[in-house]
């Protein structure tokens, strides 16, 4: 519960009281580097901290109504989506995963194609090996990125998407209000701007999309598999070898 706030009694406790002051008063004074030095090292001593407050914003009070709250709500919300159209942290997100995607093509088409074995002449099988090994390790990293960042750049757009649907329902609801009660006793309001936008650059725009996550979904779905085979193929391998173990002493036994 908060205090009243026209209350006549002073919030902060006086000076000449003994019994709810804990330490000595001290005026304020101007100090030097070496007495705040030596103040530092006596840490055993208690010392008291006073601010100066010029404002103080209230979000909700005991005589705050409706109509405040709403305001609160409405500037903060309006306060989050410029910070976060200022910081651009969709588009930002949204040319990494570009970025990432096009990195992921270009080393499916090499192994697909058999392009990133034109400039290994004069190596080994076991050398040719292990390089197919780390770019087929580095594809699956890069489609883990990708699988990643998209998720976080969904989220993101869907963040400025709820952000701009409060705002718009906040601000309505406080219409509502300031019309029910026939005065307005806060400042805030709101001008939406309608951004003009092609409707068919847009379709292909979400097409495109639709597909590059399908076969990314698909293409994750091929690697889990994979990993299930190979787990699955290493314990065969460790049951087939603890039985051989296993047998082994008791063929020892039987031979004469």
């Amino acid at each position: 519960r908060l205090p009243d706030p026209l209350t006549a009694l002073p919030c902060r406790p006086d000076h000449a009281s003994a019994e709810v002051v804990l330490t000595d008063y001290v005026a304020a004074g101007v100090f030097d580097h070496v007495e705040l030095e030596s103040l530092a090292v006596q840490e055993e001593e208690m010392y008291e901290l006073s601010l100066l407050v010029g404002r103080l914003q209230f979000l909700s009070h005991p005589l705050s109504i409706e109509e405040d709250d709403l305001a609160a709500q409405l500037v903060s919300l309006c306060k989050e989506e410029e910070t976060r159209r200022t910081a651009a942290t969709t588009h930002v997100l949204n040319s990494k995963l570009q970025a990432l995607r096009r990195e992921y093509k270009q080393i499916r088409e090499a192994i697909s194609t058999g392009s990133a074995k034109e400039n290994n002449y004069g190596i080994n099988n076991q050398e040719q090996e292990d390089i197919d090994r780390r770019i087929d390790a580095r594809r699956v990293a890069c489609l883990k990125e990708v699988v990643a960042l998209r998720k976080e750049r969904d989220l993101a757009e869907k963040r400025d998407a709820d952000l701009i649907h409060n705002i718009i329902r906040t601000w309505n609801e406080l219409q509502v209000v300031r019309a029910k009660q026939g005065f307005t006793s806060t400042t805030p309001s709101l001008v939406v701007y309608k951004e003009e936008r092609l409707p068919e650059d847009d379709r292909l725009r979400l097409q495109e999309e639709a597909k590059e996550e399908l076969r990314e979904m698909r293409d994750m779905h091929v690697e889990e598999q994979r990993a299930l085979q190979r787990a699955y193929e290493e314990q065969q391998q460790l049951l087939r070898s603890l039985r051989r173990d296993a047998s082994q002493p008791q063929e020892e036994s039987d031979a004469p």
